[in-house]
């Protein structure tokens, strides 16, 4: 089956969940640097390393 019959049929992605929102990335994002502090010794009430750097582009958020 060639790459043009393929891409023509309206089902290909039927099944394919939708992308996550930047909202929900950039949430993501700031969780997992977050842990990684925690992990690192980091209190969880505070800003650790990894959070401070992430929020140091954008504030966090995931840009287009």
């Amino acid at each position: 089956m060639g790459a043009k019959t393929k891409a023509t049929k309206p089902d290909n992605h039927k099944n394919e969940p939708p992308a996550p929102s930047r909202q929900e990335v950039a949430r993501d994002y700031l969780k997992l640097a977050a842990r990684t502090d925690e992990l690192n010794g980091r209190s969880s009430g505070s800003d650790g390393p990894m959070v401070t750097a992430l929020k140091r582009y954008n504030g966090g958020r995931v840009s287009s």
